[in-house]
């Protein structure tokens, strides 16, 4: 893992060939499971691991603790992430917000955007969820766009969707 710090090329040789098919497992088994697999976007999003692994200065790389997970486990977890945001910005990373809510029932598209029920969610779960389901933003750049911290964004989306799951049930 040093010489992979450091920028040593024999380095990140010998790592890209021990850890390439869990990346690409990672990889394919996440875009299977969002309903998008091809073999270029396959190819694609693992190269955005790679990439994502090297950027600012292998920070992330810097970043991993072995005492917190195993590398297999942290990879794996940085490849269904990464791969996720490639989806996100291609389109086709979540599911509706519509489908969502439903959790099984079949909820006819109107539209890409939701009405959301008046007064239900307060202003800030509202704004939360726009960001989130219409403008397409992952959690991170949320949290960066509030000045808040990613688990905040997390915890409003997952209650707002709870107060919609209920309300919505209630509605039956």
């Amino acid at each position: 893992m040093k010489r992979l710090i450091d920028g040593d090329r024999e380095g990140w040789n010998a790592f890209v060939e021990a850890y390439a098919p869990l990346i690409r497992a990672m990889v394919s088994r996440t875009m299977s499971a969002y309903g998008a697999f091809s073999a270029p976007d396959i190819e694609d999003a693992i190269q955005n691991v790679y990439l994502r692994l090297l950027r600012d200065d292998r920070r992330l790389l810097k970043s991993y603790d072995p005492d917190r997970a195993s590398i297999s486990t942290w990879l794996g977890l940085i490849s269904r992430s990464v791969t996720i945001d490639f989806l996100r910005k291609r389109g086709k990373s979540h599911l509706p917000l519509r489908e969502e809510l439903a959790e099984g029932h079949t909820i006819e598209p109107e539209e890409d955007r939701i009405d959301l029920p008046k007064g239900l969610l307060s202003a800030r779960q509202e704004l939360i969820l726009r960001l989130l389901f219409d403008k397409e933003m992952d959690p991170d750049e949320v949290a960066d766009f509030l000045g808040v911290e990613v688990q905040t964004i997390r915890s409003a989306k997952h209650k707002a969707i709870e107060k919609l799951r209920r309300h919505y049930k209630d509605e039956k």
